[in-house]
Parts: structure tokens; C-alpha cells; sequence
């Protein structure tokens, strides 16, 4: 019980979503005919034992969990495979512009750990880029290309930030994705200078 519970409580300090309720639901869940059996042993109710009672409230929560939040959907496993595999910088960031979610790639372009991250702003992550952030805080939504990075080393990135809305459609943060196109940025620009160099020689022998 205290092994689940271990792991059960390392699930609720790293989830920072709706899964959140499921974990706790499961702790409730399990912890209640224990402490139940405790408050028997210990005297506290020396008539009647509450143990059998308690798996009440075990049912009631478990059934809760199951219907009120899908606790055996295959969407946190999915979640993870998703997210965390992804190519592109995935962060997710509340009204407060700080950031509650990232994936690996994420990590990766800032350059930060996310223990370093979870909980700040974007502005305490990348105090570099105060001024693109500022341009884009009060923007629910867009896309666009942006560079990141000290020059001449900036590398190009495709821009999208998506609302995040509640049930009741109001705006609760935001998803910023990245999608390093500096590979595509050099092949276009490698491009526009071999035209220009063939239009200059095609008019050369024109003259």
C-alpha cells in the first residue's frame, strides 16, 4: 500500500492536468479503509469497525473517478507517446504566461532543465528574448517566423501560438509550438542567390 501510494504521489507532483483528479481520487481510494482500520485499532470507535464501512468510499470515489474523469481512457498514455516524442517544441502556459507543460524537444531549444522551468515565466526563462515575448503576450493566437538565438548562430523557427479554452470556452492559456526550419530557411535562401546569379549571367550575354 505504501509502495502504491509512493508512486501514486510522484504521479500527482509531475501531472499538471486534469489527471490530476484521477490520481487523487485513487489515493482517496485506497487510503480510506486503512485509516478506517487505524482509527479501530487505536480505539476510537470501540463499538463498531469502520473497516468494512470505509470500502464504501472506496467504491463511491473509484466509480467517481471512473465516470467523472475516464480513469482507464488511454488518454495519458497517448498524451505521453505524443508529446513526448514530438519534434517540434511543444510549451503550454496559463493566463500568468508561466509555464506549466513542455515536451523534451522544448527543453532542448531553451536549453533548461524542466525542474528549472515548470512554474516560471517566459520572461524569467529567456530574459534574452524579453522583447519577442513582450511583442506576443497579449497574442491568443498566430503564426508566423521568428529567430532565436545570438547572431550569426539564430536559427529560424516557425511560430504558432493556439488558445486553450475551459469547458465553458473561456481562454485558459496557451500552446506555443517551434518548428526548427533553419534547414528550409538556408535551402530557400541557398536558392534565391543561384537565381539571382543566373539571371545576372543570362543578362550578361543578352548585352
Amino acid at each position: 500500500f505504501l509502495a502504491g501510494c509512493y508512486f501514486l504521489f510522484q504521479s500527482l507532483l509531475r501531472e499538471k492536468t486534469i489527471y490530476r483528479a484521477q490520481i487523487v481520487a485513487l489515493l482517496i481510494a485506497g487510503a480510506a479503509p486503512w485509516i478506517a482500520n487505524i482509527v479501530t485499532l487505536l480505539g476510537f470507535s470501540p463499538i463498531l469497525d469502520l473497516t468494512p464501512f470505509a470500502f464504501t468510499i472506496t467504491g463511491l470515489t473509484t466509480a467517481w473517478a471512473l465516470f467523472r474523469y475516464q480513469l482507464l481512457d488511454l488518454s495519458p498514455m497517448a498524451r505521453d507517446m505524443v508529446i513526448e516524442s514530438m519534434s517540434d517544441a511543444l510549451i503550454a502556459l496559463d493566463k500568468q504566461l508561466r509555464v506549466v507543460d513542455l515536451n523534451p524537444a522544448a527543453l532542448a531549444v531553451i536549453q533548461r532543465s524542466a525542474s528549472e522551468v515548470i512554474g516560471r515565466t517566459l520572461v524569467d526563462i529567456l530574459p534574452e528574448q524579453a522583447a519577442l515575448i513582450e511583442k506576443y503576450k497579449d497574442t491568443p493566437e498566430t503564426h508566423t517566423e521568428i529567430m532565436l538565438g545570438p547572431s550569426p548562430l539564430a536559427q529560424a523557427f516557425d511560430l504558432r501560438i493556439s488558445p486553450i479554452r475551459d469547458r465553458q470556452g473561456n481562454v485558459a492559456g496557451r500552446v506555443i509550438i517551434l518548428r526548427d526550419i533553419t534547414d528550409r530557411k538556408k535551402t530557400e535562401e541557398a536558392l534565391q542567390s543561384a537565381n539571382k546569379v543566373l539571371e545576372e549571367r543570362t543578362r550578361q550575354l543578352e548585352v
